[in-house]
């Protein structure tokens, strides 16, 4: 199956650790992580289905707290395409509380942008909204290195990074150099009103000398939440240009609403597109996907989703997919 990917930045999250409780070692380290395993089923309107059931991800955190000065050292686990084990260092950076609300951090460290996680355990569903089985569209980025500096207070938060690079050569890392072009991102976020989170960023690639940096590339990102009782909404748009006539786009809406204690339903409907160019067409998705997840333990959770995909250009003009997921997390 011919797959077509643009910008292969990576999974942005919308926090940088995994959002559970930490193992205390002792007073100044701790440890956490993930495993993630998942059946999935792919049917396309043309082709041959295929599956897959395999250890989809792991990641193990360790965590240090010297006050004012922390750091984290991640290591994470996947699969390549080619079905090889990859592990890499995934986070790597040290954190100075300079008080009153400002703090500075180097290294490597998740984007900012995206609306969703990078880590499985934050996710709502299996699959990401831009990321398909065929034909992908999607334009955040992932990890990558700099300095950045952030400022909190109880309504604001904001925050600008200087970075080697926007998009890196794989969604694990930046491209290491500050010689051949360099990375910018600067974000707001407001949570003023109780259950709101409005979150607006920009994120700037200069031009370089590797193909994925041939031309400069802007990028807006805009999502709103709102969280009512049981009820999470939550809208998202991103908006892409680089300095040739190629631009492109992403957005969903989504509902996530528990129905339980333990059980909960994410309802999700997103879209991208590229445009075409005088050489190239465009592309064009829509994705609808049901996800819900039942909390077995504190530790362990089983997700199920299934998705409908249609292309607006591609030989493959629908497909079907389905997982079934457990996440481990400590």
């Amino acid at each position: 199956m011919k797959k077509v990917c643009l910008k292969l930045a990576g999974l942005a999250g919308l926090a940088a650790t995994v959002a559970h409780a930490d193992i205390k070692l002792n007073d100044n380290f701790a440890v956490n992580g993930y495993a993630v395993g998942s059946y999935q089923y792919d049917s396309p309107n043309t082709g041959s289905a295929t599956d897959s059931f395999n250890l989809d991800a792991a990641k193990l955190n360790f965590l240090a707290n010297f006050n004012p000065v922390s750091a984290d050292l991640g290591f994470y686990y996947t699969q390549t395409a080619a079905g090889t084990s990859n592990i890499t260092l995934l986070n790597a950076s040290v954190a100075y509380d300079a008080g009153g609300g400002f703090s500075v951090s180097a290294g490597r460290f998740l984007s900012w942008m995206g609306f969703e996680a990078f880590d499985s355990p934050n996710k709502n569903q299996v699959s990401s909204a831009y990321i398909n089985p065929s034909y992908t569209i999607m334009f955040y980025p992932a990890y990558h290195e700099g300095v950045r500096f952030k400022y909190s207070s109880p309504d604001w938060t904001a925050g600008v990074a200087v970075l080697d690079s926007l998009n890196g050569p794989t969604i694990y890392r930046g491209d290491g150099e500050l010689k051949s072009n360099f990375g910018l991102e600067a974000f707001a976020e407001y949570t003023g009103i109780k259950g709101l989170v409005v979150w607006a960023g920009v994120g700037y690639d200069s031009p370089g000398v590797q193909l994925y940096h041939k031309y400069s590339e802007t990028l807006y990102n805009v999502w709103v939440s709102y969280t009512i009782g049981d009820a999470t909404f939550a809208a998202e748009y991103l908006y892409n240009s680089t300095n040739t006539a190629s631009t492109g786009s992403d957005g969903l809406v989504e509902l996530e609403y528990a129905f339980a204690p333990k059980l909960s339903t994410t309802f999700r409907i997103s879209a991208g597109k590229l445009d075409s160019t005088a050489t190239a067409p465009g592309l064009g998705f829509t994705k609808y996907t049901i996800s819900p997840a039942y909390k077995i333990t504190d530790h362990l959770i089983a997700r199920p989703e299934i998705s409908y995909i249609t292309y607006s250009h591609a030989p493959i003009k629908n497909e079907t997919f389905f997982a079934l997921q457990a996440v481990f997390k400590f």
